[in-house]
């Protein structure tokens, strides 16, 4: 086992939901996106994909204030921090153009847009990626 398979074991079972396991500190969270349409070059119209939607888990953190600049970092932000794996063991998908075309619902029900995406990715596995978060007024 490398090292970087012990640590997408290590945070599988750390950002799993609370109870899952014993050092499990996790929440479930729905991440819902709408994939990128394909231009269709005989009718001149552009396919308007299915939402896909993921059950994820993970543990959401305040930003720091000192990080807050007004401009890519707002205060009321926050970041998610997601396990590389769906709640039914899949592989989570991250698709480019993620941000600013997905919403994560926390388990307390609440919506927030995800403004940015930050993938772990040492020698292409996924270990976990750092949502940043901005919510609805």
């Amino acid at each position: 086992m490398s090292v970087y398979d012990e640590a997408r074991a290590a945070a599988i079972r750390l950002l799993a939901p609370v109870g899952e396991n014993p050092d499990a500190a996790g929440q479930t969270v729905t991440l819902t996106y709408r994939p990128v349409g394909t231009y269709n070059h005989a009718t001149g119209a552009v396919t308007t994909p299915t939402p896909v939607t993921q059950t994820l888990s993970g543990v959401e953190k305040a930003i720091k204030v000192d990080r807050v600049d007004g401009t890519k970092i707002l205060a009321g932000d926050s970041e998610f921090v997601i396990s590389p794996v769906t709640t039914d063991g899949d592989d989570v998908d991250l698709p480019d153009g993620l941000a600013n075309a997905a919403t994560l619902t926390l388990a307390d029900g609440t919506a927030k847009a995800v403004v940015g995406v930050d993938p772990k990715r040492p020698a292409g596995a996924l270990i976990s990626a750092t949502l940043h978060l901005r919510g609805a007024g």
